[in-house]
């Protein structure tokens, strides 16, 4: 089962054009993800769960920011997977710098 999820991760980041880890820089990520991050993260705890992100996706998709609206149409099949991938500390949780390496390598 691990195997096809690590698989399946893959599949998506190739879908989705990742190219590799990057550090990220907070300062240029773009201003409304920032901002959809502050507006889901309903207990203010700093991090997403994954009913949160499927949130920001949304909002993210609504304004078309990045690769958002692919993986919205998608919504059942790779929200999951996206979501761990994301995970670099695979704590259940997304940080916004998480997210924005995710962003700087998509």
């Amino acid at each position: 089962m691990r195997k096809t999820l690590i698989l399946f991760a893959s599949i998506i980041s190739y879908i989705l054009g990742g190219t590799g880890f990057v550090v990220a820089d907070l300062d240029k990520m773009n201003t409304d993800s920032k901002e959809h991050f502050s507006i889901v993260d309903a207990n203010t705890d700093g991090k997403l769960d994954f009913d949160e992100f499927n949130h920001f996706v949304d909002l993210e998709a609504e304004d078309n920011i990045g690769k958002s609206l692919n993986l919205r149409r998608f919504k059942w099949i790779l929200y999951k997977p996206v979501f761990w991938s994301m995970d670099s500390d695979k704590d259940g949780f997304l940080t916004l710098k998480e997210i924005a390496e995710f962003e700087a390598d998509n």
